[in-house]
């Protein structure tokens, strides 16, 4: 019979440690907030010790910003889905909008990234972040990708494609911080959903499109 060495199985168990520690964090800072969730608490939800904790996260706030960057990676990856059975390259841009209202009815979304995520990780912490792989709020750079493609289709007059996205990045995220201080969420959903359609449609050209075929030319 053989044997397992002994340690073995500690890449796993740390794996499920970091894994245990991540999702009470999300629940807890989701139902009472950072400032509200002390550690002990934390600790005892996941059912870690202390120094396991700190043997994976320098401090509560590293925890917030690993449980942060999990919910940009989930909204990024409904937002990229959500038009890929649309053959109209202009209904999959506003099918991505739609998608990111609709992940910010998630209530983890609204309270840490909508709510708390600038005041919590910093404005210069967020901003590299940002800048490294696209806000929370909803990736400026899948945006400013979407646009050229537009663009070059033919939907949208030629312009610098970063500046519009800077600016429909910002219209969403406010989209988001409202949803998630309403009172009636589903009510300010639909409302700021239309609000936003019609921004977009505003940007469309009356004239049918001339498509392309060429890969969508870079902008600045």
């Amino acid at each position: 019979m053989s044997v397992k060495p002994q340690g073995s199985d500690r890449p796993e168990q740390a794996r499920a440690t970091r894994a245990a520690i991540l999702k009470a964090a999300r629940e807890l800072f989701t139902q009472h907030g950072y400032a509200d969730t002390p550690t002990d608490q934390l600790c005892r939800r996941a059912g870690v010790t202390s120094g396991a904790l700190y043997h994976h996260f320098r401090d509560k706030r590293a925890v917030f910003a690993a449980v942060y960057e999990i919910l940009r990676r989930e909204i990024s990856s409904k937002v990229m889905a959500a038009g890929t059975d649309e053959s109209d390259l202009w209904a999959r841009f506003r099918r991505g909008c739609s998608a990111y209202l609709d992940a910010c009815l998630d209530p983890a979304v609204q309270r840490i990234v909508s709510l708390e995520s600038w005041s919590v990780l910093g404005r210069e912490a967020m901003s590299d972040m940002n800048s490294a792989r696209g806000s929370g709020m909803v990736s400026k750079g899948m945006i400013q990708m979407g646009i050229e493609e537009a663009i070059d289709a033919g939907f949208i007059d030629e312009q610098p494609s970063q500046p519009l996205a800077e600016i429909i990045g910002g219209a969403l995220g406010a989209a988001g911080i409202a949803i998630a201080r309403s009172e009636n969420k589903e009510v300010a959903r639909r409302e700021l959903g239309r609000a936003v359609d019609w921004l977009l449609g505003r940007l469309k050209n009356r004239v049918e499109p001339n498509r392309r075929t060429s890969q969508p030319r870079r902008r600045t």
